[in-house]
């Protein structure tokens, strides 16, 4: 092989082109099909988890490109994470959200506190003050971050322009005019460089005294004096407080805190504000999931009425989400639960979330319990699921993501199969019979018919005649490969040449052990050649090997050339009857 071609080295030298060998096939081994038949007592969805891997294993081999089914479980984790990710926000906000009553009520009392404390004349006295007083403190904290600036800048000065730095390096003979040049350049860079820290020094000392300039500018001015008397009117009106026997302190405290709340209030109403976007991306992000899934089943059911149409022997019913053995299994695993804790509950949650309900029902219990779990408020779904008490509060007290995570698992489908007794009628419905119903025999047959008329890539079956008796060989097996062998390309392994003498094998290899290993049989050509044993069922030595190991010797032949005799005869008449015009098939 070299990469996705395939080159004979004979060929090479002949310069024939590669034969490309990239394409899709499927390999079947009739034991799996019968264990993925099995019926399990203890697990009911079994055998519908093993046709369903089929299935989309089917899928899969005859999908190409990143947006086929082959992605389907890439694809289903990043729209789970991406709703569990704006679930989480949007409740975040919730959360936050609900404390907006408490919050409202708590700013209608502080003001109701501030209220007793001034009456209006004595509100607008104590606002004035407050402007003057704050537009003093923003004077100062500008100075101030100047006054630092300047400072900071000056230490700076040092490690970015120093006084001095080291000499350059000279060669022993410094009388060169090189020499020279290099001694006159360091003069001159010294010379910027003393230069720099001169202005920038200059600069420094100069804002430093500009800032002190302003302050000292303001001093008896309008706004000093405004601000002047406003600390001491601010002073008094505490001393009047004071003689009231109200505390001054606390009333500063009161007015702290209702600054505090208001802002509180106006950032849970602006967060308010953005809720229904953060829902509506919630809920579109668990669309995504939804569409997953029925895209899912919406191809799965395609391939099921494909199989059943083609086969003609067996036929399917898909049952959305019903699947709960295995959603129990994968909770048990999420929630990390004892091989004996909860064993009643988890199951009966199970058969009331995934139960087969009206669309409309289910929708709503799942609806009900994705929003259980990001809330953590069970109380209404632990009542109508008729959870146990310890069982709510074992989630309740989940970590909220993995809570979350808890919520968005989702039972896969079920599918039943049903299969045609022999010689029973289509249309009869009493003539199908399930599939776990079935003898092994039967079911091993009904498997193979399903995996036969999946796609039309080629198809390898390893040895279909395993666990089936003579019987079934014949009437379903090569039937069925006489059947499939026009929609796609069949490989078959076997040890019971009835299959390719039956089905009209167009090419067989025989093989053989041959040291210790397995081999293409081959002898000894009368020319001294080696004669390989392939071909069609016509060749010598093919004809051979299977009279010599199949069931009935010569007789399988001998019943084909007669098949073939009678076919081409009624084939003949029919013509006559054309041309002699006695109303057979074309004439009038």
């Amino acid at each position: 092989m070299d990469g996705s071609r395939t080159v004979r080295a004979e060929a090479l030298d002949a310069g024939v082109t590669a034969t490309e060998t990239d394409f899709k096939v499927r390999v079947i081994n009739q034991k799996e099909l019968f264990e993925r038949a099995a019926h399990s007592s203890h697990d009911p969805s079994a055998t519908s988890r093993n046709l369903l891997g089929l299935v989309d294993d089917a899928l899969r081999t005859g999908s190409a490109g990143p947006g086929g089914p082959a992605a389907f479980e890439d694809s289903l984790d990043e729209a789970q994470t991406a709703w569990l990710s704006s679930t989480r926000a949007h409740q975040s906000e919730v959360e936050a959200t609900a404390q907006r009553d408490i919050v409202a009520a708590r700013v209608q009392e502080l003001r109701r506190q501030v209220a007793a404390f001034d009456n209006p004349e004595s509100k607008l006295r104590r606002e004035r003050n407050d402007l003057r007083i704050a537009q003093r403190d923003w004077l100062a904290d500008v100075a101030l971050k100047l006054q630092e600036g300047a400072i900071a800048l000056r230490e700076d000065l040092d490690r970015r322009l120093p006084e001095s730095v080291a000499d350059p390096p000279t060669s022993e003979d410094s009388t060169s005019e090189a020499e020279r040049e290099l001694i006159a350049s360091s003069a001159r860079l010294g010379a910027v460089r003393a230069q720099a820290r001169t202005a920038v020094a200059a600069a420094l000392s100069a804002a430093e005294d500009s800032v002190v300039q302003v302050s000292r500018e303001l001093e008896g001015r309008p706004l000093r004096q405004a601000i002047d008397e406003a600390v001491a009117d601010a002073q008094i009106y505490r001393d009047e407080l004071a003689e009231l026997g109200v505390d001054p302190a606390e009333y500063e405290r009161v007015r702290k805190r209702l600054v505090e709340e208001v802002t509180a209030l106006e950032r849970i109403d602006q967060r308010l504000l953005n809720l229904p976007a953060l829902e509506a991306t919630a809920e579109s992000a668990w669309l995504v999931v939804e569409e997953l899934l029925e895209g899912r089943r919406k191809r799965r059911a395609a391939l099921l009425v494909e199989v059943a149409e083609r086969s003609e022997l067996v036929r399917f019913e898909l049952t959305p989400l019903a699947d709960v053995t295995q959603w129990c299994r994968r909770v048990r695993e999420l929630l990390n639960l004892r091989a004996d804790g909860f064993l009643e509950d988890v199951p009966a949650l199970g058969r009331w979330l995934w139960a087969p309900l009206e669309a409309g029902e289910q929708h709503r219990r799942h609806e009900q319990w994705r929003r259980a779990c990001v809330t953590g408020d069970l109380a209404e779904l632990g009542r109508q699921a008729n959870m146990r008490l310890p069982w709510q509060q074992r989630i309740g007290d989940l970590d909220p993501i993995l809570r979350a995570r808890l919520g968005s698992e989702i039972a896969d489908d079920v599918v039943a199969m049903e299969f045609l007794r022999e010689g029973g009628d289509r249309e009869a419905e009493g003539d199908w019979k399930p599939l776990t119903a079935g003898s092994p025999g039967q079911r091993s047959a009904a498997m193979l018919s399903f995996v036969m008329h999946q796609g039309v890539e080629p198809l390898v079956l390893d040895q279909p005649e395993d666990d089936l008796d003579t019987e079934w060989i014949t009437q379903l097996v090569v039937t069925q490969l006489r059947t499939s062998r026009w929609t796609r390309q069949l490989i078959v392994v076997t040890h019971n040449a009835n299959i390719p003498v039956n089905a009209d094998a167009e090419r067989v290899i025989v093989m053989e052990n041959y040291d210790g290993g397995i081999r293409v049989r081959q002898t000894a050509a009368g020319d001294g050649g080696v004669v390989v044993h392939v071909g069609a069922l016509e060749e010598h030595h093919v004809r051979r090997d299977i009279q010599q190991i199949m069931e009935g010797g010569v007789g399988a032949f001998v019943r084909r050339e007669k098949r073939y005799n009678n076919e081409l005869n009624t084939y003949r008449a029919a013509l006559r009857a054309v041309s002699e015009g006695d109303g057979g098939p074309g004439s009038a």
